[in-house]
């Protein structure tokens, strides 16, 4: 059968007559236009496109360097010299502490007032302690590179049980989910409390610049505070995206120094109670409570407390 070929041609349209003359009908298309129009949409298109860049950039980029903060000094407490500093926390009204060292690993629990030792758990010699968190009724300690985390029942210190642990370990918090950890690299991971499996992570920079041996931890108010190993500063982190929001400079919390340069900065504890933050360090004899505040600029463009 015959196929009909006309239906596959494309009918002009009929010329409109005028006298003796005619012309096509008149055919349209987006470049027949205005040229302001064209304009128009073309400087919409670059502005959008711009736009979702700026927006982009604004949550991925991180600024050129965090702000600068210091401490206010409100309080100190007597602290135990021979304390090797590794985690530190407050949890109803006590404070908690976990000490490392081979043969010296404790984990001990201070009246918040005076400073005064209440309990002590030793480790096992052969573990070296590391961060301490508590997440509901349980209390975790971390080892340095025994991959054990040791697992408490955080009233009685009783230890409930030994679990596998595949890194090494420095800094331990938690917020309501996850334990939060650090390994003495720029990451930070985020665990899940019964299987320790990891969640998420994060990469820790100020500006483009990673922040390397992130010791111990806390999380308070939506921030991570993290000591940064012999560093006399703690940075405080974005937990979603890793960004330093603000260093905060404690250069003289402890008067004079310590001439051991292992006996460094190291320990992070916040009173929820008072929103004010407790310090020590590695074999310091004092903890100090504070309160973080604003660098001052002086006359001459010179930030003090």
């Amino acid at each position: 059968m015959a196929k009909d070929r006309s239906r596959n041609k494309t009918s002009k349209p009929k010329a409109e007559k005028s006298g003796d003359k005619s012309k096509p009908a008149p055919s349209y298309s987006a470049y027949d236009r205005p040229p302001s129009n064209r304009v128009f949409l073309w400087v919409l298109f670059i502005g959008s496109i711009v736009g979702s860049m700026a927006v982009m950039a604004y949550f991925r980029l991180p600024p050129s360097s965090a702000p600068e903060l210091t401490f206010q000094r409100i309080k100190e407490l007597p602290h135990d010299s021979l304390a090797f500093t590794q985690g530190l926390l407050i949890d109803n009204g006590k404070i908690y502490e976990g000490t490392g060292r081979l043969k010296q690993s404790t984990l001990r629990v201070l009246d918040i007032q005076t400073g005064k030792e209440l309990s002590r758990k030793k480790l096992p010699d052969h573990y070296f302690g590391e961060g301490i968190t508590i997440h509901g009724s349980k209390l975790y300690q971390l080892t340095f590179q025994n991959n054990k985390i040791l697992v408490y029942d955080k009233d009685s210190l009783e230890l409930l049980e030994e679990k596998e642990f595949p890194y090494d370990g420095w800094g331990l918090t938690s917020d309501s989910d996850y334990l939060i950890h650090s390994d003495g690299t720029s990451t930070i991971r985020f665990l899940d409390p019964d299987t320790f499996e990891v969640q998420s992570k994060i990469t820790v920079r100020d500006g483009k610049r990673k922040i390397s041996e992130l010791n111990e931890l806390e999380y308070y108010d939506g921030r991570i505070y993290a000591n940064v190993w012999h560093e006399n500063y703690i940075v405080q982190i974005i937990p979603a995206t890793g960004r330093v929001s603000a260093r905060i400079d404690l250069s003289g919390l402890l008067d004079p120094p310590m001439a051991d340069p292992e006996a460094c900065l190291n320990g992070i504890a916040v009173d929820p109670t008072t929103n004010t933050f407790y310090l020590t360090g590695k074999l310091w004899p004092k903890i100090f409570q504070v309160k973080f505040v604003e660098k001052k600029v002086d006359s001459e463009g010179l930030k003090n407390p």
